[in-house]
């Protein structure tokens, strides 16, 4: 009897950490929107916050999905990315500016990222003059 008991008690819990974590499309919708595409099941990178300031907003994700499957959705939703690979890893590049001065950047990386994940980050500000 107390077994079921601990079980219905372990349940919630477990789903409030999934969510907390960042899995799912809960954490999708809980990251900001900064103009540019978010890579399926990605999740905000605890350890890089992300920024916003009336200039510019960033975001610093995290995929466990291997770099050419992420390099290739992003290539499909945006078009041509620079190599910038090295010896110490993978790198792809992508910016552009928009008619009404705003850059922005799509960094995905291999390098410094955790074992076994991708690095991507989203970025969008204006130019000041």
């Amino acid at each position: 009897m107390k077994r079921p008991m601990v079980i219905l008690v372990a349940l919630p819990l477990l789903c409030v950490s999934i969510m907390t974590i960042g899995d799912g499309p809960a954490a999708a919708a809980q990251l900001p929107d900064i103009g540019l595409p978010i890579y399926p099941g990605a999740m905000q990178d605890p350890d890089n916050p992300s920024m916003k300031t009336p200039f510019m907003q960033n975001l610093h994700l995290l995929s466990g999905d291997p770099f050419s499957k992420i390099l290739a959705w992003y290539k499909e939703k945006l078009g041509k990315f620079t190599d910038a690979s090295s010896k110490k890893g993978q790198q792809a590049l992508w910016n552009d500016k928009t008619p009404e001065g705003r850059v922005r950047t799509v960094t995905i990386s291999t390098i410094g990222a955790p074992e076994g994940k991708v690095k991507i980050t989203l970025m969008t500000g204006m130019l000041r003059n």
